[in-house]
């Protein structure tokens, strides 16, 4: 980012594609119309505002869905809870929330749980096992899973291949798509195809 040095790869998941295809899923649950939340990480942050850019994208082509709320929980469960709280006070005739993260679906789920709403769909982007375990129980509704073990594999095998001048063939930028998962197809993940196998034990 200050300009020195050389980037030889750029290797991310593909933040924009991945919220505009779990937002599309979302209306589709919702039959193209109704209200909805959205949950933000923190602000001006890459994930936060490509995230943003895909919904966005999103909603554009869904004129039923209405946002209602927009709310900051900077990537964390509790302050997700606490803001849902009194997006569903404020709101209670809310359909569905996108919610930036994981930790931020499982706050506003647990919110809605505990305030006695039924039926509101709660997704979120990451993949962590906690939201896994979430969408098998029916307390959310979906994730876009990232693959850092993968991408993390990439980046070491590509830099030795630098390093031994044989990298001329790989690209400035690598994105990767994330995975949908919900309850269709939730049982047949785990979190190591992610994670890596530690994250089995997680």
């Amino acid at each position: 980012e200050s300009g020195e040095g050389e980037l030889a790869t750029f290797i991310a998941t593909d933040s924009v594609k991945a919220a505009r295809d779990l937002c599309t899923w979302m209306f589709d649950q919702m039959g193209g119309e109704g209200q909805i939340a959205i949950l933000k990480g923190v602000l001006g942050s890459t994930a936060e505002q490509q995230r943003t850019q895909g919904c966005e994208e999103a909603l554009a082509e869904t004129p039923g869905i209405e946002v209602v709320s927009t709310q900051t929980a900077n990537w964390d469960e509790n302050e997700a809870f606490k803001a849902m709280q009194n997006v569903l006070t404020a709101n209670p005739d809310l359909k569905a929330v996108f919610a930036e993260s994981d930790a931020m679906s499982l706050g506003a789920a647990k919110a809605a749980q505990q305030a006695g709403v039924e039926g509101l769909i709660s997704v979120g982007i990451d993949g962590f096992p906690t939201q896994l375990a979430a969408i098998k129980e029916g307390l959310t509704q979906a994730t876009m899973a990232q693959i850092p073990y993968d991408m993390g594999y990439m980046a070491v095998q590509q830099a030795v291949q630098i390093m031994n001048g044989e990298g001329g063939d790989i690209p400035a930028e690598q994105y990767q798509d994330a995975v949908l998962v919900t309850k269709e197809n939730v049982n047949d993940v785990n979190p190591s195809d992610f994670y890596g196998p530690a994250a089995n034990n997680m």
